[in-house]
């Protein structure tokens, strides 16, 4: 038996931290279908301890708005024609366009009210968004618009924050500087975010954070959403042996685990002695522990499991462990709620 559930108290914990952290309010990324645990259900349970939400694209800011009446933005391009109607149902669309900027001002004129919207700078191919050569045909046309501007990007590398911050930074002066009215700028997501708040946010954005990342950083009050249990089907002492496919031995002493649990059930395949794990394989993992075993069932995830320590032993990121474990787990998901 595999069971992967998402405690809906930490996660709601965990945005209260991150926004304590920030110091401003948060608005909660829960694109691709809030992670794979489910966007509607997942909506839920944080619209009381959030400001608002990011969404990727239309359907899934639909998806939002059917459960939660807070601000919505969007993330990915809303194109012209779809400008209007996201408008009226309370959406920020992201325009990336001349034709999408000129469809929410007429919009704003219509509607004899300023429309709020956002300009994304893209720092890096596959962000929606608009080069910052491209900041000068923007600022003419936005400068004139009866839009409020929330002027964000993304931050794509550690190693590049400080640069894109300034290039930012710049970018947002330039828009200023022609009469654009920027009323809030957006720039921190969880890993950046870790590392320090940008100075003169409005609001920041965080995904995976919800769910227990914070990347090398330790931020008070934020633990493992995720919790995994799986039966054990064998155990065996420690004596150096070989595991999994005999590629690697055990180490000698403590207690070997054989649990009915492995990357066919969304367990990411690490190998990380220093976490317990010798191998994870499609249905069985063998895991190392020094204390004595259990008898039936083994806690592969809980509140105090370091979710980014997983990833890097499976070498991939850590949205990708909560992703496969959520989608593992729609087929039978059971929310588990504890008092906080």
């Amino acid at each position: 038996m595999v069971a992967a559930t998402l405690d809906l108290a930490t996660l709601r914990a965990n945005a209260r931290a991150w926004r304590a952290h920030a110091g401003v309010p948060l608005r909660a990324v829960v694109k691709s279908d809030g992670y794979g645990w489910g966007i509607g259900d997942v909506v839920r349970a944080l619209d009381d301890d959030v400001d608002g939400y990011c969404v990727i694209d239309l359907d899934e800011f639909e998806s939002v708005r059917a459960v939660s009446g807070r601000p919505v933005a969007i993330l990915g391009s809303v194109p012209a024609e779809r400008v209007a109607s996201t408008l009226s149902a309370g959406g920020i669309p992201n325009l990336t366009d001349l034709d999408a900027v000129a469809a929410a001002d007429s919009w704003a004129r219509s509607n004899d009210r300023r429309a709020r919207v956002r300009l994304g700078l893209r720092g890096a191919m596959a962000w929606s968004g608009i080069d910052p050569d491209q900041i000068g045909p923007f600022a003419s046309r936005l400068a004139g618009a009866e839009l409020d501007l929330e002027c964000w990007t993304h931050l794509t590398d550690p190693s590049l924050f400080a640069l894109q911050r300034d290039t930012f930074a710049r970018a947002v002066a330039g828009l200023r500087a022609a009469g654009v009215a920027v009323v809030a700028t957006d720039i921190d997501a969880t890993a950046a975010l870790a590392s320090g708040v940008s100075a003169g946010v409005a609001t920041v954005r965080v995904g995976v954070g919800l769910f227990g990342a914070r990347g090398l950083v330790p931020i008070p009050g934020v633990a493992c959403a995720l919790r995994l249990r799986a039966a054990v089907v064998r155990t065996a002492r420690s004596a150096g042996q070989l595991v999994g496919y005999g590629a690697s031995h055990a180490p000698r002493g403590g207690t070997l685990l054989v649990a009915r649990c492995g990357y066919g059930d969304g367990f990411p395949r690490a190998v990380d002695p220093e976490l317990g794990i010798l191998f994870v394989g499609m249905q069985y993992s063998v895991l190392h522990r020094t204390a004595p075993a259990p008898e039936a069932t083994i806690e592969l995830l809980t509140a105090q499991s370091d979710l980014d320590a997983l990833a890097t032993a499976a070498r991939i990121a850590t949205h990708e462990v909560v992703l496969r474990l959520g989608h593992a787990a729609r087929g039978d998901v059971r929310m588990e709620s504890a008092n906080v």
